[in-house]
């Protein structure tokens, strides 16, 4: 992901859209903001770092029909049955603050299988992204755990009785 610049306006925009009027956001003299040294994105800000990231998978291409028209879940799994979010948290090492630029490192992947109640598999996956500062210094570490259902097999149809012979 190239750097991602935490900017007034789009810390103002992300708020407004969530519905979070705090004025730690907007007002550099609220008293939160000039304790902390700045305004201060929303908790969930780092996730719209999709919007400077031309590999995001959601992203519209013009050379590819797009997924994310609100028709489906916008996700595309290998399986098609519909990948599902399941958890997102966010472990903040210090605030988020405008004037920032972060970069993002993705670590590993990690997944795992568990046996659904209904029948069938779960597939689960966990992805790390630590978003940093100029220094390499961590800010924020976002994790996003998503699961795939595998329906349990469909049994074959029991075959349909030969006709007796009238003979």
């Amino acid at each position: 992901m190239p750097e991602f610049p935490i900017e007034s306006m789009n810390v103002r925009a992300f708020a407004q859209a969530i519905g979070d009027h705090d004025p730690v956001h907007v007002d550099p003299t609220c008293s939160d903001a000039v304790q902390l040294g700045g305004l201060a994105a929303p908790l969930t800000f780092v996730l719209a770092a999709a919007q400077v990231d031309p590999g995001y998978p959601l992203r519209p291409r013009d050379d590819q029909p797009w997924h994310g028209s609100g028709a489906t879940s916008g996700h595309l799994d290998p399986l098609g049955v519909g990948l599902l979010h399941a958890e997102q948290t966010f472990d903040y090492h210090r605030p988020v603050l405008v004037g920032d630029v972060l970069t993002a490192d993705d670590g590993p992947w990690r997944s795992w299988d568990k046996p659904s109640s209904r029948g069938g598999v779960l597939h689960f996956q966990e992805r790390v992204t630590v978003f940093r500062d100029p220094d390499g210094l961590p800010v924020v570490t976002a994790t996003a755990r998503t699961v795939i259902p595998e329906p349990e097999p469909e049994p074959d149809p029991e075959p349909e009785p030969e006709p007796e012979d009238e003979g």
